[in-house]
């Protein structure tokens, strides 16, 4: 932090901060281990792992999860007067209207965060349809409010990127890896600087859960390396699946 933002707080490899774009490969991997742990690959049809009252467009029923994986799935993301991007009914949108078929059938790359927050919310969907009938109940239960729904399916999300990405990369405080700035005063904050004009305020890293699975992960450079380091030793997901998402001409 500069002057300014009082404290000044220099920055370290253990300093938290949003890594935007960087949370897909963290998303990526708690995806992965998802589908691995329930005898799933990258091939399985996404369509059927949303909420119940979705209505996939046909188009949209031809995707798999590595589409969105890759980024090469062709979706677009609609957003209605009022509806941000990435909250519920905007990703319902995105799955019922129409794709572009020539980017899904030519294979590009077309980085859009709509196909990170579609895996954030087939997460939960994935652990309740393959072995958590309880779950499955709990989702239902909330479909009728998108409020409730998001929140729902956000914490279910998290749960799995702090137990099967953060502690099994061995992070010991994997419980703070969060979404938002958490567990220290706000005026320790980062501070998000538009330059290196050391006289202008930096700004405050304003929660978005909409968003979580595309950006949003708050998170020091020692963690991530860390979750990297373990991620390549295949102690998060498998040695094969790691080495699919390193060698793959669409990265993950």
């Amino acid at each position: 932090r500069y002057p300014i933002d009082a404290p000044a707080l220099a920055y370290t490899a253990q300093t938290r901060q949003e890594v935007v774009g960087g949370t897909q490969f963290v998303t990526a991997l708690a995806v992965l281990k998802t589908l691995e742990r329930n005898g799933k690959t990258v091939d399985e049809f996404v369509w059927s792992y949303l909420p119940s009252y979705f209505k996939p467009h046909p188009d949209f029923k031809k995707l798999r999860f590595r589409h969105l994986l890759w980024h090469t799935s062709g979706i677009i993301t609609y957003n209605a007067p009022n509806v941000k991007n990435g909250e519920i009914n905007s990703i319902q949108l995105s799955v019922e209207k129409e794709i572009q078929l020539g980017e899904l059938y030519g294979n590009i790359q077309d980085n859009q965060d709509m196909n990170y927050q579609i895996l954030r919310l087939t997460v939960p969907y994935l652990i309740a349809n393959l072995g958590s009938p309880q779950l499955k109940s709990t989702l239902a239960s909330f479909e009728d409010s998108h409020l409730a729904l998001g929140t729902s399916t956000f914490g279910v999300f998290e749960g799995v990127v702090q137990l099967d990405v953060m502690k099994a990369a061995g992070i010991e405080e994997y419980t703070d890896i969060e979404f938002a700035d958490a567990l220290f005063p706000a005026n320790q904050f980062t501070k998000y600087y538009p330059g290196n004009a050391t006289g202008q305020p930096g700004h405050n890293n304003v929660p978005n859960l909409r968003d979580a699975g595309a950006v949003g992960l708050v998170i020091s450079a020692d963690e991530l390396a860390q979750v990297l380091a373990k991620a390549r030793a295949g102690q998060i997901v498998s040695s094969q699946t790691y080495q699919m998402m390193r060698t793959s001409t669409r990265k993950m």
